[in-house]
């Protein structure tokens, strides 16, 4: 998945995560840079999660130490009530969708812990709504008002799990640009304090004298959190009859958004045909139905033959 050259905002192929050096203490040489495997991973295969609070702009990424990742689809019906019947029907109301999402936050020194813990704090603050500043004019001073201007509101892109199911292209990209939209709840989060790498780092500050700052900061820290995405045009199956008078059973039916709720590359067997077609690809339930069908075939001679 190639970075988006048109994003800005995309990390991948930075070194937006590369905390600090090695302790002189640890380093018979002297202070130096460290070298971290998890950060190679983060900044060039995008191995991480990208959270973009749209209503007031601020962004966030974890490294993809991922400990949960559930994803729950809950079809709404409503009873109707019906005299004498003995198997009501119901009313269908919609689809909902529940993501549940873990994260280990690790810290291989002090600067990565402390960048830990900032990113956690940044994040609890963008769950709160933006509120305009008023003139009052009994103080003469700026205040907020009442009512929020806008609640908060995310995008989160990882890889191809969690990303815009309306984007067309396969280039990889920022969260504000191409990630899944929705609201975020129940976040937690636990700053670890058992034998399982836990514990703090003591920070000694950056000014060269190695003086303990009253600071510590958490070793590991786990996050938690929900998510809810919503979408401007919800998922759906559209039926296109073609000819008049062909009943809905016999028409082309084509779902979109076609990424929904995962984006998938195509694949081909060692004889070059097509088994699944890429989910950027308008699929219909003909070219699927199709494909499983040819592959099917290709599968039965196969057996015949040996």
């Amino acid at each position: 998945m190639a970075p988006d050259r048109n994003d800005k905002d995309s990390i991948l192929g930075k070194s937006y995560f590369n905390y600090g050096g090695i302790p002189s203490n640890l380093n018979t040489k002297g202070s130096g840079p460290l070298y971290d495997a998890t950060n190679t991973l983060a900044n060039h295969l995008g191995l991480y999660v990208d959270i973009h609070a749209r209503h007031c702009n601020v962004r966030v990424a974890f490294k993809a130490f991922m400990t949960a990742f559930e994803d729950m689809v809950d079809l709404n019906f409503e009873d109707e009530p019906q005299m004498g019947a003995i198997t009501k029907p119901k009313n269908f109301k919609g689809v909902s969708r529940q993501l549940s999402i873990g994260l280990k936050l690790p810290a291989a020194n002090v600067d990565e812990a402390r960048m830990n813990l900032r990113n956690v704090s940044l994040l609890v603050k963008s769950l709160h709504p933006v509120q305009e500043l008023e003139f009052d004019s009994s103080t003469q001073r700026m205040v907020r008002a009442q009512a929020p201007t806008s609640v908060p509101y995310f995008s989160i892109r990882f890889l191809n799990l969690l990303v815009d199911g309306h984007m067309e292209k396969p280039d990889f990209s920022s969260a504000a640009m191409s990630g899944l939209t929705g609201y975020m709840d129940d976040v937690k989060y636990s700053l670890v304090m058992d034998d399982d790498g836990g514990g703090f780092l003591a920070d000694r500050g950056n000014n060269g004298t190695k003086a303990f700052t009253q600071h510590v900061y958490p070793k590991l820290i786990t996050l938690n959190f929900v998510f809810y995405p919503y979408f401007t045009v919800d998922p759906a199956w559209s039926i296109q009859s073609g000819k008049e008078g062909i009943s809905p059973e016999d028409g082309t039916y084509f779902f979109s958004p076609n990424n929904y709720p995962y984006q998938y590359e195509s694949s081909k067997n060692t004889q070059g045909n097509t088994i699944i077609n890429s989910s950027t690809n308008i699929n219909s339930n003909d070219t699927i139905s199709e494909a499983d069908k040819a592959r099917i075939n290709r599968a039965f001679h196969s057996g015949r033959r040996k």
